[in-house]
């Protein structure tokens, strides 16, 4: 019996070292996969598109970024009108809106910001006339700066079309249309600098007031410019407009291949102290006085490379004290009175390589002054009561075509000449005439000097029409029938000088080419552009007007070839389907037309909304593609489509629309009511919209788990009903239930919440602590968990029997057992006997129960089995048995002397179980081991022999 609790004893001892081992690799695995994931990193990004705004009519808006105005810019941008994050890659936007200013103020005032932002695509109109410079506008900008003014219409504003106010610094105009402005359609007051000014179309003026420098101007066309008090470094180029006023202190200016034309006082008037400014390759004609004028202590000027000409009074006019001014390299020509004119102490002024063409230089009471190298046509030098004048190396011709005495050496001459030329001999000149055509051949001289004749003759040198009048002037006009050359001879008396102009008129319409717009074409609220030309050498005039389908519209002037169509004509009409006409007339009265017929199409697209219904109920998923049923409408085709949220006080960005709302969008509103805005625009701009209003909950469905406690023991039986009370809860009700188990690193499926894990489930899942997490959505698709932790054990108890031995002879006293329990947590050992249900529990070993043996005892016939099964089990409910057999036995009656041989003590140790648990951990060369506390109950017995 000793060698077999030996025996025993190794076994276990076996048992526990590898339970040891098998510890240890579970813990090194398991830090090796905890590492792991701790360097797992996930990165998400999202992408969002600007897409442009809904064209919207706005009252009067102040956006000031101090937060004096309407909004500063961080809410306007919230709005619907304004999108951007303020940055050069991304600014501010604002686009496609119209803004009356109702004569309250400005329409648009944007104020102490530095931010970049761009304003485009918008309207301005009837803003408030004002007191004072700059005060209101369609657009003003006051310490304003880093903005982008493009492609803007500023129409029947009271004081300014656009004002820059106040250090409004590196702006870019551009592309702008300005008209009936109440004072000057653009004004720049008080320091704003480095401004850019381009592609501007107006009849409104430009004016810069107090020390406005550094700004550029070009392309414009412009009524007036004015530059005043201080106003230094600004460079204005290739601009079109009646004249430019520079006055008082304004400095190093540059106007450079302009075109100034048709004013009723002067081209360029330079006043006041203004001084360094230069006036390069412009075009100066047809002003009522003076193509360029200089008063009032203005020095070192430069005016050079400039064409001056027919001006009614003087080329260029300089008075007043002004000195070191240099004329340079000009054409002055057919001005009325004199090219140059230098009075009342102008002193120091150099007038050199000029042409002059029937004009002269005049000075009068000034002094010091150089005329040098100019070459003079009909034109002298004249002084009176002047000092110091230095003249040389200037030229005067009289005859350029002097070997031209006859047909043979006839010179060659073309349409629109004017020469001014000494006949000293007889003159001949030939061009080239088509069919068609009208010649008008004028000759002016002084009678008094000598009488001149005109003829004009054909190819074969016929003379076909001549002019012998005795008067100053001869006149020829002729209508040419077949083309070819034709030759005027001028002839008669000597006479030392005379004024040739040569001009032909076309007897046919002007020809007219529309380009633009084409035929059959659409287009939106901003008018359409057009681009024609006109073929008409003596063009009067052109001018277009627009047929609604019952009346024509008043006519409006074409000032250039290509424009646009008059932004407030086009207003006027409603959808439908128009004619525009073009016009064009020649001198002589001669009318031309041509028509295209287009559409206007101001009808966004129709967006239909067939599902979602207005409040339908969504949770925290983002409504999917399978949620909206959408139809966007338009006969132009739809060009782009998006979409913005709002709940009243949040408000999106846009984002494209591809069907269904994107989740980080989803995720910016918060509980509660959103309104879903879906924008289309069409191929012509044209925007529609709709709108949605749906509920979104957030909340989740609840999960109360009162079964099992945590940590609770399970064993082979899977958890039943009867182990769980675990309340789902949701006010919109739950739709599914289910449930998941985790014993890392095993991690089962998704599985039906049926109140109990089903024993195949449970099955797979090993030993040890287990996660069960419950899982439950409500009808809007959020999901609610909850997890409770629970531990399973599978190990069944092993049950060892000692004594008695199987099937050995036991007489009518009941036998001792003796039984060996082998489980870490045993909770009842029992027996029954016969195969009866009664059990019979037990803590320690013993004899069996006296009654209910001797009861099958009786029972049976000598030789027969009784069965005893012994039973155990654990804490986790897991139960074990054995059995043995012993067959009932009379046996005959026992001496005194064998009784005392089954009284000899035997001393045993009888082993009802042994615990094996971790105490401890230890790290050795970073490995986890688990310290093990093996306990072994020993119970000593003293047997006694029979």
């Amino acid at each position: 019996m000793k060698m077999r609790n030996k025996k025993i004893i190794s076994f276990l001892l076996l048992i526990v070292i590898f339970s040891i081992y098998l510890y240890a690799y579970c813990e090194i695995n398991n830090n090796i996969s905890s590492g792991l994931e701790k360097n797992h990193v996930v990165n998400e990004e999202t992408d969002k598109n600007l897409l442009p705004i809904n064209a919207i009519n706005l009252p009067p808006i102040i956006i000031d970024d101090n937060g004096g105005g309407d909004y500063n810019w961080s809410e306007a941008v919230k709005q619907s009108w304004c999108s951007g994050e303020g940055t050069w890659s991304k600014p501010y936007l604002i686009q496609n809106v119209s803004i009356d200013g109702l004569d309250l103020g400005s329409c648009l005032t944007i104020r102490d910001s530095e931010v970049p932002f761009k304003i485009k695509n918008c309207t301005f109109f009837n803003s408030k006339a004002g007191l004072f410079l700059g005060e209101f506008a369609g657009l003003k900008l006051n310490n304003a700066s880093n903005g982008l003014i493009i492609n803007n219409t500023f129409l029947d504003n009271n004081a300014y079309g656009l004002s820059l106010f106040d250090h409004s610094n590196n702006n870019t105009i551009k592309d702008n249309k300005i008209s009936n402005s109440g004072s000057y359609g653009i004004i720049l007051y008080r320091e704003c600098n480095e401004n850019r000014i381009y592609n501007i179309t107006t009849t409104d003026e430009l004016d810069l007031n107090e020390n406005c420098r550094y700004n550029d101007i070009k392309d414009d066309v412009f009524d007036e410019i004015h530059f005043y008090l201080g106003c230094n470094y600004n460079n204005i180029s290739y601009t079109t407009a009646k004249c430019i006023y520079i006055d008082n202190h304004c400095d190093r200016n540059i106007f450079s291949n302009c075109i100034l034309t048709g004013n009723t006082g002067m081209g360029i008037k330079i006043s006041s102290w203004s001084n360094y400014n230069k006036i390069l390759d412009n075009k100066i004609s047809n002003h009522d006085y003076s193509g360029i004028y200089l008063s009032w202590f203005c020095e070192h000027n430069e005016i050079s490379r400039n064409n001056i000409t027919f001006n009614d009074w003087h080329g260029i006019i300089i008075e007043d004290y002004c000195e070191w001014n240099i004329i340079s390299y000009n054409n002055i020509s057919e001005n009325h009175m004199r090219g140059v004119y230098l009075m009342d102490d102008c002193i120091r002024n150099q007038i050199v390589w000029n042409d002059f063409l029937n004009d002269d230089v005049y000075i009068f009471k000034s002094d010091n002054n150089a005329i040098v190298e100019n070459y003079f046509i009909a034109g002298d030098i004249t002084e009176y009561e002047c000092l110091g004048t230095i003249k040389f190396g200037n030229s005067f011709d009289r005859d350029t075509f002097e070997d031209n005495d006859n047909v043979l050496d006839a010179a060659s001459i073309s349409k629109g000449a004017h020469f001014y030329l000494e006949g000293t001999d007889e003159d001949w000149y030939f061009l080239y005439l088509e069919a068609g055509e009208k010649i008008n051949i004028k000759i002016k001289f002084n009678h008094y000097d000598g009488n001149l004749d005109l003829g004009l003759y054909n190819s074969s040198v016929d003379l076909v029409k001549s002019s012998e009048s005795t008067t100053h002037n001869e006149d020829l006009s002729y209508n040419i029938t077949d083309s070819g050359n034709y030759y005027i001879r001028i002839y008669n008396d000597d006479n030392p000088l005379y004024h040739m102009r040569i001009e032909t008129e076309d007897i046919l319409p002007p020809m007219i080419i529309i380009y633009l717009p084409e035929n059959g074409g659409v287009f939106n609220n901003t008018a359409p552009k057009y681009d024609i030309e006109i073929t008409e050498p003596n063009l009067d005039k052109s001018w277009y007007s627009i047929f609604n389908g019952t009346i024509w519209s008043k006519n409006i002037t074409i000032e250039t070839e290509t424009g646009r169509i008059n932004q407030t004509l086009w207003n006027d009409l409603d959808n439908g389907t128009f004619e525009i006409r073009f016009y064009a007339n020649d001198t002589s009265g001669r009318l031309n037309k041509e028509s295209v017929v287009i559409r206007k199409d101001i009808i966004g697209p129709v967006i239909i909304n067939n599902s979602p219904k207005d409040y339908d109920l969504f949770g925290l998923k983002a409504p999917g593609i399978e949620s909206f049923d959408i139809i966007f409408m338009d006969p132009h085709g739809i060009n782009a489509k998006w979409y913005m949220l709002n709940n009243g006080s949040i408000y999106t960005e846009n984002y494209t629309w591809n069907g269904y709302i994107d989740k980080f969008v989803w995720k910016i509103i918060g509980n509660g009511t959103l309104t879903i805005k879906i924008f289309a625009n069409d191929t012509l701009g044209n925007i529609g919209f709709g709108e949605i209003i749906l509920r979104k909950d957030i909340y989740l469905p609840k999960i109360h788990i009162f079964k099992p406690e945590s940590n609770k023991l399970f064993g082979l039986i899977s958890p039943s009903l009867s182990d769980f009370d675990v309340v789902f809860e949701d006010k919109y009700g739950i739709d599914s239930k289910w449930f998941k188990l985790y014993n890392d690193p095993y991690k089962s499926m998704n599985y039906s919440w049926n109140g109990y894990i089903d024993q195949i489930i449970w099955n797979d899942i090993p030993n040890g602590t287990i996660t069960i997490k419950f899982f439950c959505n409500n009808s809007i698709g959020n999901i609610g968990t909850n997890e409770i932790y629970i531990r399973k054990e599978t190990e069944i108890p092993q049950i060892i029997i000692n004594s008695p031995e199987n099937k050995t002879r036991h007489g009518r006293n009941p036998p001792k057992f003796k039984v060996y329990i082998i489980s870490q947590r045993i909770n009842t050992s029992w027996y029954t006997l016969g195969g009866n249900p009664t059990i019979y529990v037990f803590t320690m070993n013993g004899t069996i129960n006296n009654t209910a043996w001797v009861d099958i005892w009786d029972s049976l016939s000598n030789g027969d089995l009784i069965e005893i099964k012994f039973y155990a089990n654990n804490t986790a409910g897991n139960i074990g048995f054995n059995l043995i057999y012993l067959k009932r036995w009379d046996f005959p009656v026992l001496d005194d002397s064998d009784k005392k041989d089954e009284e000899k003590e035997e001393e045993e140790f009888n082993i009802i179980e042994f615990l094996i648990s971790p105490i401890g951990l230890a790290i050795v060369g970073g490995a986890s081991f688990t310290i093990i506390s093996i306990t072994i109950i020993l119970r000593k017995h003293i047997k006694k022999k029979f």
